[in-house]
């Protein structure tokens, strides 16, 4: 996950160094645990944006590269997935 994190902020062009990428995904993790919000929408982008500001990062950077990352996530989840599911198409017929 912080491969696709750095990944994201690398395609943007936006340089991020990794220690700075690290403390900014585990603290964005740990409040999107803790965290009191229903479904926990936007704290784990937010939380990443708000350290990586901290750490120098300019916070528009931080929020257009935090809010990449869980639509990249998930999209190569998808595709990944549709292997199996049309693999599983193919015996059922």
């Amino acid at each position: 996950m912080i491969a696709g994190l750095a990944f994201g902020f690398k395609a943007l062009g936006i340089p991020v160094h990794l220690g700075v990428l690290i403390t900014g995904f585990n603290f964005g993790i740990t409040l999107t645990v803790i965290s009191f919000i229903p479904g926990d929408l936007g704290v784990q982008e937010a939380s990443i944006a708000g350290i990586l500001a901290i750490f120098g990062v300019p916070f528009s950077q931080g929020v257009l590269g935090s809010m990449l990352f869980p639509g990249a996530l998930l999209f190569c989840a998808f595709i990944f997935s549709l292997g199996f599911l049309l693999e599983s198409a193919k015996r059922d017929t």
